[in-house]
């Protein structure tokens, strides 16, 4: 069973990647479009139409397809200072408490934003705007990327129970001094 678990493991990772990659490109047209929307405002007196709305549509993918590889990658903000003194043990039950009160969380948030990107596909909810935009591609990349969090919270509860989740030990941590 636990090779199972670290199988599924490696190919998440792969998806994970993938999404992070995406992500990436999603950051650099970020980047184009309001360059280019500055440049066109200052050197011809004339902004881009809709960049504001689509810059709002990109972060919310580009936000939520790197959720789950920072979660595979054991990146997210933690804070140590009660559990630094403790034995392993111990930080390996917070840890299973901590995933299960995540998985549960971001589970009712992933099933609640697919109800919601289907109630907009249906309903055909656009942007308000010059331009009217579809708002159902970027609830579905919000679901998608949420979907993989709880995912990869369920796969690393197991991996933590049988203890094959590799942690940060305390010698990679970084201090801030």
């Amino acid at each position: 069973m636990n090779l199972l678990f670290v199988k599924l493991d490696y190919q998440l990772r792969k998806v994970e990647y993938f999404f992070a990659l995406i992500a990436g490109m999603i950051a650099l047209l970020v980047m184009l479009m309001v360059t280019l929307d500055v440049l066109f405002r200052n050197l011809f007196n004339t902004p881009i139409v809709a960049v504001y709305e689509l810059v709002t549509y990109s972060f919310i993918g580009m936000i939520a397809l790197g959720f789950p590889y920072v979660q595979a990658q054991n990146q997210n903000v933690v804070i140590e200072v009660a559990t630094s003194s403790l034995p392993a043990k111990y930080k390996n039950v917070l840890d299973l408490i901590g995933t299960v009160i995540g998985l549960f969380v971001i589970g009712i948030i992933a099933w609640q934003t697919g109800i919601s990107t289907i109630s907009s596909f249906v309903g055909n909810e656009y942007s308000s705007g010059l331009i009217r935009i579809p708002i159902w591609p970027a609830k579905l990349v919000l679901s998608i990327g949420l979907t993989f969090l709880a995912i990869r919270l369920f796969l690393d509860f197991f991996l933590i129970a049988t203890n094959s989740k590799n942690r940060k030990d305390e010698s990679e941590t970084t201090t801030i001094q």
